[in-house]
């Protein structure tokens, strides 16, 4: 996904947590990262900046795949809206 939004001129990251990113156009996420206290820094410093338009969660796969054991953090993810 990264390298096709590159390709495409569409700043992308992946987020790792050991890295400064800079505002991007995407940055790419798992569910579990997403409701993690460093990623929730991230997104403050970038609403704080006024650069946050939105995010986007693609877990559309989610209701085929679920179960109790299935990515529990995903359960978590409302409380980021």
């Amino acid at each position: 996904m990264v390298e096709r939004c590159q390709q495409a001129g569409i700043l992308c990251v992946k987020w790792d947590p050991r890295q400064c990113h800079f505002p991007s156009q995407i940055v790419i996420i798992t569910p579990e990262t997403a409701v993690s206290k460093t990623f929730g820094t991230f997104l403050d410093r970038l609403q704080g900046l006024h650069l946050l338009e939105r995010f986007v969660l693609d877990e559309c796969h989610t209701p085929l795949d679920s179960t109790a054991e299935f990515r529990p953090k995903t359960r978590q993810l409302g409380e980021l809206m």
